[in-house]
């Protein structure tokens, strides 16, 4: 627009010397020079937007049975993510998140008919999560019920325990401790049942050097049960036996596609 103002200024003096028909012939012209600048302005800012904003997921496939989809905030947090199971839609479900003051508060499960199913609570300590407590109403009584409990405990701003209590139990059963490499991966995770000491159990992972598909995606937290790393890829997973993960990658070095035994994966992105 500021070229347009410019362009008006130099043409001006023209205009005021012309006869009557000379200007108006004139002023289409700057109209149409108008057009064609703000159309380029248009044109240029959209890029800009699209080349500063994160590269996002938005659908997440798995044997096309069953789709993820992810829907953002204008600040790129995650609003809601829809599951959608192609041949079993009475289990569709969407997980709506909820914000304050710029923290997750909680996310809701919400039914194919809209009815809520349950809800994931967030505690936090000196702004700092420490809990997840999962809840649903008892159709009953209408009473809230605490179904499980997730103690958080943070090193270096990674998740490096979490402490699980189980429904109507008052005590940790189990406890998930995580190591990680210089990348910032998970490279060990480990499991201990406090109950059972043989079910326990270390899982150790190798990476490729590619994006993660939730690198840019926040708050990461809400994520941490299926998904361990969000820098790189894993390529191999290793505790009883070994698995190899394969991938498919953009240009921009992200995954279209991943492959692990039976099962294919694939990614798209908002760009």
């Amino acid at each position: 627009m500021k070229y347009a103002c410019l362009i008006i200024t130099i043409l001006a003096f023209s205009i005021i010397s012309c006869s009557e028909n000379d200007s108006q012939v004139i002023e289409e012209e700057i109209i149409e020079i108008i057009d064609d600048v703000e159309m380029d302005d248009v044109e240029m800012d959209d890029s800009d937007n699209e080349e500063s904003s994160p590269k996002l997921l938005t659908k997440l496939t798995v044997d096309n049975y069953f789709y993820l989809l992810f829907f953002y905030n204008d600040d790129y947090t995650l609003d809601k993510i829809e599951g959608v199971f192609i041949n079993q839609p009475h289990e569709n479900f969407t997980k709506q998140f909820h914000y304050l003051d710029g923290n997750i508060d909680y996310a809701e499960y919400i039914n194919p008919d809209g009815t809520p199913d349950g809800k994931e609570e967030y505690l936090y300590e000196n702004n700092i999560i420490s809990e997840r407590r999962d809840t649903y109403v008892n159709e009953d009584t209408g009473e809230t019920i605490v179904s499980e409990r997730f103690l958080y405990t943070f090193e270096n701003e990674n998740v490096s325990k979490i402490s699980y209590i189980g429904a109507n139990a008052s005590e940790i059963s189990n406890i998930i401790e995580f190591q990680y490499d210089e990348s910032n991966n998970v490279s060990t995770r480990s499991v201990t049942y406090l109950n059972n000491q043989n079910e326990s159990s270390t899982t150790e992972y190798l990476y490729d050097d590619f994006n993660n598909p939730l690198l840019n995606v926040e708050p990461k937290i809400l994520h941490i049960d299926d998904f361990f790393s969000f820098v790189n890829n894993v390529i191999q997973t290793t505790n009883s036996f070994t698995i190899t993960h394969t991938y498919t990658y953009d240009d921009d070095g992200f995954p279209t596609k991943q492959e692990e035994q039976s099962t294919t994966y694939e990614y798209v992105y908002n760009r």
